[in-house]
Order: C-alpha cells, then sequence, then structure tokens
C-alpha cells in the first residue's frame, strides 16, 4: 500500500470578533510502520515511527493565515494511531484505544504543547468496500485543550 494525502483547505470564524483564519487538515496513511510514545531525558514525550505490520493513519490540522508578527500565532495538532493489515472493523472506547496506540499531538506556543496519549474516548473504523475505509475519531476527555477532537473521515486505501 501506497502512503495516501488527502488535504482540504477550509476557512472558518474564530471565536475572536468574527476574524477569518484559515485551516489545512490532511489525512495520510503510513503502510508497514509503527508509532510510538517515548520521554526524552527531561519527561517531555515525543513520537518515533518505525518500521512494523500495520498502517499508520496520521490526522494533521494546522491553522494557516493568522498574523505572522505575533509569536503564538502558530497553532498545529495531529492525530495517530495504528490499524491493523488487513484493515478490519474496528470500535473502540476510552482505555481499549491503547490498542491502537491513540496519540494526539499539539504544537503551539503553549504551556501544554506535546504529543500525549488519549485515555477517553472512541474509535470506529469501517471497511466500506475493497477500497475504501470509514474512520471516526472522537477525543472526550482530551489529555490537554484541543481545538479539533472529532474527525469523520472516507478514506481511500487502494
Amino acid at each position: 500500500m501506497r502512503t495516501k494525502h488527502i488535504s482540504k483547505p477550509v476557512t472558518e470564524k474564530s471565536a475572536k470578533k468574527d476574524t477569518d483564519y484559515q485551516y489545512a487538515e490532511k489525512f495520510q496513511l503510513i503502510p508497514n510502520a509503527s508509532v510510538e510514545l517515548l520521554k526524552d531525558n527531561i519527561g517531555k514525550t515525543y513520537i518515533k515511527f518505525d518500521s512494523g505490520k500495520k498502517t499508520i493513519f496520521r490526522y494533521q490540522y494546522k491553522k494557516t493565515g493568522l498574523n505572522k508578527n505575533l509569536m503564538d500565532a502558530a497553532y498545529s495538532q495531529e492525530i495517530f494511531f495504528e490499524i491493523a493489515n488487513p484493515v478490519q472493523n474496528t470500535t473502540l472506547k476510552d482505555a481499549e484505544l491503547a490498542q491502537v496506540n491513540l496519540l494526539v499531538g499539539k504544537q503551539c506556543f503553549c504551556r501544554d504543547s506535546g504529543v500525549y496519549s488519549v485515555k477517553k474516548g472512541n474509535l470506529e473504523i469501517k471497511v466500506l468496500d475493497k477500497n475504501n475505509i470509514e474512520i471516526n475519531v472522537e477525543i472526550t476527555t482530551p489529555p490537554v485543550s484541543l481545538e479539533k477532537t472529532k474527525i469523520h473521515q472516507i478514506i481511500h486505501i487502494k
């Protein structure tokens, strides 16, 4: 399976006085891989990708069109989890999310920037046919404040 990239730029209103901003979403499947959450020597967590027997689902959310003159004008987050090969119908909740190593990364000029394991939420993967899967993710109790806590996407896998 090749790595798949699906991007869609979107415009929405921010919560701050109808200021427009844009964001870009990107969905990616990384075949024959694994993802692991590790800690460095000062206690900060980071993600390590390695070769493996699963496929990694990677979702990226990045704000664009923000004021570049502000130090804290950048914000992005990523959600990762492992999918079995071949893809199977899967429904997981809360502690079961550890089975797919569901991780969320937040990058910004803020105290809670970093990578975290998701302990509360739902994940559903539906095999629609041999070429398409539907993915629903909801992080019900995020480990940190997040702008994006729900994902729904149909992905072409072949």
